[in-house]
């Protein structure tokens, strides 16, 4: 059975805690242990490491592998030292152990974006102070120019609307009077059309009387005709 020497994450949420156990390496990593060496904890400043040495070096001496995360404790608190001395058989009564360090707090760096746009703006302030600062006849004369440019333009566009609004009525104008024109040409185009169907329904009255008459004739000569017939046989 191969046994290490390892950690063991305890604690709640962003708040983490390990133990230094010593476990079955086929075991997972929050499973069983078989001893607890001592606690390690991260949050602290400077961090809480409490180990039994006794117990650790008695592990280390029957073959015990640390894991890279405690080798590192053990290079911070002195211990990897002090084991491989008495490995060698020296003495350990005068080695001091190492004191851990407070974490240092960074002061927040500027960075290179903020940086370009400091230098950006005191470029920027350079040149406005070199610029060289021209006489008051001058800037009257700017000015003026201005000024005059302002009222030819103010001009044009008053021209220009003055335009549109002429060419709008115009069409209006043209639209109103094709209207006007076009309306009663319509309406004697309808007259047209009616009277042409009232002329064809009256030819077709006449047409079905001058019928009638000629068959009324008709009927009344071949009735005189049968009369002159039976007073001959008479």
């Amino acid at each position: 059975m191969s046994v290490r020497i390892r950690l063991r994450r305890m604690g709640a949420k962003k708040k983490p805690f390990y133990r230094i156990v010593v476990a079955d390496s086929r075991k997972p990593r929050g499973g069983r242990y078989i001893e607890n060496l001592g606690h390690y904890n991260p949050m602290r400043d400077p961090p809480d490491i409490v180990i039994e040495e006794e117990r650790l070096f008695a592990w280390l001496s029957n073959g015990a592998q640390p894991s890279t995360p405690v080798q590192e404790l053990l290079s911070r608190l002195g211990l990897s030292r002090k084991w491989g001395m008495l490995k060698r058989g020296e003495d350990v009564s005068h080695l001091e152990m190492p004191k851990l360090k407070t974490r240092v707090k960074k002061e927040p760096q500027v960075t290179e974006v903020v940086e370009e746009k400091l230098k950006e703006v005191l470029a920027m302030e350079a040149k406005e102070d070199k610029m060289p600062i021209e006489p008051p006849a001058v800037e009257e004369e700017k000015m003026v120019k201005e000024e005059k440019a302002a009222k030819v333009e103010k001009v044009s566009k008053e021209k220009k609307t003055a335009k549109k609004e002429r060419a709008v009525g115009e069409e209006k104008v043209v639209k109103e009077q094709t209207a006007s024109v076009e309306k009663p040409e319509k309406s004697k185009a309808k007259k047209d059309v009616k009277k042409a169907a009232a002329g064809a329904k009256g030819s077709k009255t006449q047409g079905k009387a001058e019928g009638k008459k000629t068959s009324a004739k008709k009927g009344s000569s071949a009735k005189a005709e049968e009369k002159k017939t039976t007073k001959g046989k008479s």
